[in-house]
């Protein structure tokens, strides 16, 4: 038997309209419920008005890595628990070696994600992935 998954809110940010509209397919399809947001600043303001299960975060956003907006859900007393499964169009290695160079707190004082995928996801492994960390630890 299926866990009742209708209430459990993704937040997605990230500015690619085609992205955002994926994984809203994909969510909505795997029975969550999507919250789109199309900016960092619009996706801080909308987890703390819906207090997500999971944030899918963009951190290439404007063609550049940006780690602020990580650093914003980290920092915000009622945000830090909230699972991120972070996405972008560059690897793994090559987003956490840059984050490192310009943050060396990054991975000590600042946790790395739950989650890391690259763009674009492949649907049964974001699935895979909402739903391993839907359910808790």
């Amino acid at each position: 038997m299926k866990p009742d998954r209708e209430n459990i809110k993704v937040l997605v940010v990230d500015e690619d309209p085609e992205m955002r509209m994926f994984l809203a397919t994909v969510l909505s399809s795997g029975g969550f419920m999507p919250v789109i947001t199309e900016n960092g600043a619009e996706g801080l303001r909308r987890a703390a008005e819906e207090k997500p299960a999971i944030i899918i975060l963009d951190v290439m956003m404007s063609g550049r890595v940006n780690f602020q907006i990580y650093h914003s859900f980290r920092q915000d007393k009622k945000l830090r628990n909230i699972p991120i499964i972070m996405l972008s169009a560059l690897s793994r290695d090559t987003v956490f070696h840059f984050q490192k160079y310009q943050s060396p707190e990054f991975g000590h004082r600042v946790p790395e994600p739950e989650a890391f995928l690259e763009k674009p996801p492949e649907a049964d492994e974001l699935l895979e992935m909402v739903n391993r960390l839907s359910s808790g630890p």
